[in-house]
């Protein structure tokens, strides 16, 4: 995403708009990739990365409109309000992560996980509330500010998904990257 205003043809708003909502996607996908479901005893190293593809899977099903979706540019609350539903998407994943019981040489990594997911959730809502509230001009001059792909959140999420990895955990579409 371009990170200076739109100034060919389009308006002003598509470009950041839509690199908003692809970043907070790319967010919730990482997130997922970590995600499985609660149970007393720890997962197997199979039963974790199965949880995670099928957990992964259904969450694109169901955010896989957001990097499609065509901001209307005199419709700043549409954009907010895609924010807001990312950000409980991302609640809830980290929900699920903290059920989640992994074998035991994933758990620190899996802490890690569930913690910069409630961290990221928590700013995504920050970001839907300026997109809601701030003046287009403002907007336009926060776009890094608004990229949540580069904030302190994120990097602690990829981190943990990297160690995830390096312990040999297959984590679906996340490990194309």
């Amino acid at each position: 995403c371009s990170t200076g205003p739109a100034s060919t043809g389009g308006s002003p708003v598509r470009r950041p708009a839509a690199c908003l909502v692809v970043a907070a996607l790319a967010a919730l996908v990482v997130i997922v990739a970590g995600c499985g479901g609660g149970s007393e005893a720890r997962l197997s190293k199979a039963e974790y990365e199965q949880r995670v593809a099928q957990i992964g899977q259904d969450l694109q099903v169901r955010f896989g409109n957001l990097s499609t979706a065509q901001i209307d540019p005199s419709d700043l609350g549409a954009l907010a309000d895609l924010l807001s539903t990312l950000g409980q998407a991302l609640d809830a994943a980290a929900g699920e992560l903290s059920d989640l019981r992994p074998p035991e040489d994933a758990q620190a990594a899996q802490d890690k996980l569930v913690k910069a997911a409630r961290e990221l959730a928590d700013l995504v809502r920050e970001v839907a509330r300026k997109v809601k509230t701030a003046p287009l001009s403002e907007l336009l001059q926060m776009q890094d500010e608004l990229d949540v792909s580069k904030s302190d959140a994120f990097q602690r999420l990829q981190e943990a998904m990297d160690e995830l990895k390096a312990k040999g955990y297959r984590l679906g579409d996340s490990e194309s990257r």
